[in-house]
C-alpha cells in the first residue's frame, strides 16, 4: 500500500505543479511508474473526489485536481443529468 500512495502523491505533485492534463502527459509527468499504475492511482483518488476526470474523446480524459469531496465529474456531452423521463 506504500507504493500506492507514493504513486498518488506524485499524481496530486503534478497536477498542482503543472495543473491538468490528460492520462498520456500525466504518465509522462510521473516517470518511473507504469501506465496502469497511474490510471489505477487516478481511478482511486477520483473516488476520494481528490481528481475530477472531464472527457475530451470516448477514450481520453482530463484529470485535474478536486476538492476532495467527492465531486462528480460532468456527464459526457450530449448525455443532461436529470433528463425528463428517467428512472
Amino acid at each position: 500500500m506504500a507504493q500506492a500512495r507514493e504513486i498518488e502523491a506524485a499524481v496530486l505533485s503534478a497536477l498542482k505543479q503543472d495543473g491538468p492534463s490528460t492520462m498520456d502527459e500525466l504518465v509522462r509527468r510521473v516517470p518511473g511508474f507504469t501506465w496502469i499504475q497511474v490510471f489505477a492511482a487516478v481511478d482511486r483518488l477520483h473516488d476520494q473526489g481528490k481528481v475530477v476526470l472531464r472527457p475530451l474523446t470516448p477514450y481520453d480524459y482530463l484529470v485535474s485536481l478536486g476538492t476532495g469531496d467527492k465531486e462528480r465529474s460532468p456527464p459526457p456531452p450530449g448525455e443532461d443529468e436529470g433528463e425528463e423521463g428517467e428512472e
